[in-house]
């Protein structure tokens, strides 16, 4: 059984953040959209908080973000993200804090369809490393 924790800087409807738990469901394939744009079926991840500034986009999974640069900069996007957007109609996205889905004591971030965050609470900013779309995952 899962246990959730909302950050007191979030909408409880938009973020949950799984502290213990397990994933149900398939990972989709790696297919990053680096154009700085955040369009339907993306993973959207942002620079800055109420999601502005730079934008790292998705349709998949990505399980190392140290390889991904922001479009347009050299700048790593790995433990770099104040923002995400899940614009995905049916699966749930899961944001880890190490490479390969690995998380911390504090856990994970997760959204459902269709949820974003302005700004993620001071434990996961800039903090993020890997993200994973799956079915039943929040």
């Amino acid at each position: 059984m899962a246990r959730k924790l909302l950050g007191r800087f979030l909408y409880p409807s938009l973020l949950a953040l799984v502290v213990t738990g397990a994933v149900v469901g398939v990972a989709l394939a790696i297919d990053q959209n680096f154009d700085g744009t955040c369009v339907a079926g993306d993973v959207c991840n942002y620079r800055d908080s109420f999601r502005t500034g730079l934008i790292a986009s998705a349709t998949g999974s990505d399980s190392d973000y140290s390889n991904d640069t922001w479009p347009g900069t050299g700048t790593s996007l790995n433990d770099s993200v104040t923002s995400m957007w899940n614009r995905k109609s049916s699966y749930d996205v899961l944001w880890y804090p190490f490479a390969d889905y690995g998380n911390s004591a504090f856990g994970h971030a997760c959204l459902n369809p269709g949820q974003f965050t302005n700004e993620v609470p001071w434990y996961f900013n800039d903090v993020f490393s890997s993200h994973l779309v799956a079915v039943g995952g929040c």
